[in-house]
């Protein structure tokens, strides 16, 4: 059966042309830890990661959300460029990853269940591809929340990680983008979230409608973002309890 994911598949499928005096064999080699475990699920080495390119119905969705941020404070909406909480400290633990907790996913709205049940099939595709459940499962949504960056705008290095001591549990974090900003592509990883596993980087450059789910445990970041048109990154995230 031929595969609809074109996101996976260019990648998956890439040629590696080589160009005059350059040895490709190391390029090669990266591309081969790279694992396709099912329609949309691709192993990192070894994570995995759901990759969605475009949910069903996403324009009536996308337009929802840009409706509902009309009725919102902007205090609620967009993340602070300005992200350490004590400039003046040397060593500090904290993760820097201060975003808006506006509860999105507990709307009532036909276009939020729409666009959480696409979510919940997707975790549904993961445990069964991951954990070989096959059967019913609960979930809970921990939080969820809508945001917008603004040009330059980052997120440090950070993980989802709660402290659920239980093997019947997973949480996944999620990952929706509503606007990709239009990026500027010449500022080498403007647009991207870059996952960090094993001492390597995985860098994704989502588009608009693209879904993206992983285990919450997985370092991840946001590189600062540049639009090529003036734009506004805005996206949707959530984690995401199932117990099995």
């Amino acid at each position: 059966m031929e595969s609809t994911n074109t996101f996976i598949d260019k990648f998956i499928n890439k040629e590696i042309k080589e160009e005059p005096n350059e040895d490709i064999s190391n390029m090669s080699l990266e591309r081969k830890k790279y694992i396709r475990l099912s329609e949309n699920i691709i192993d990192i080495n070894p994570v995995p990661i759901f990759v969605k390119p475009t949910i069903s119905n996403v324009t009536e969705i996308n337009n929802e959300f840009n409706i509902i941020v009309l009725g919102m404070d902007e205090k609620q909406l967009y993340v602070n460029k300005n992200q350490d909480p004590n400039k003046e400290a040397g060593i500090f633990t904290s993760q820097n990853a201060y975003v808006p907790m506006n509860n999105i996913l507990q709307i009532d709205n036909m276009y939020i269940k729409l666009i959480t049940e696409q979510i919940i099939k997707g975790i549904s595709e993961l445990i069964y591809t991951l954990y070989n459940h096959k059967g019913e499962f609960k979930y809970q949504i921990n939080n969820s929340w809508i945001q917008k960056y603004k040009s330059g705008t980052f997120l440090s290095p950070h993980n989802h990680l709660t402290s659920i001591n239980n093997s019947n549990i997973k949480t996944f974090s999620v990952a929706y983008y509503i606007d990709d900003g239009d990026p500027d592509v010449t500022q080498t990883y403007s647009g991207c979230i870059s996952f960090i596993y094993n001492n390597s980087l995985t860098h994704l450059r989502p588009k608009s409608g693209t879904l993206l789910i992983w285990e919450d445990y997985l370092i991840h970041l946001v590189n600062p973002f540049y639009s090529k048109s003036d734009k506004e990154r805005f996206m949707l995230s959530a984690n995401i309890s199932v117990e099995f």
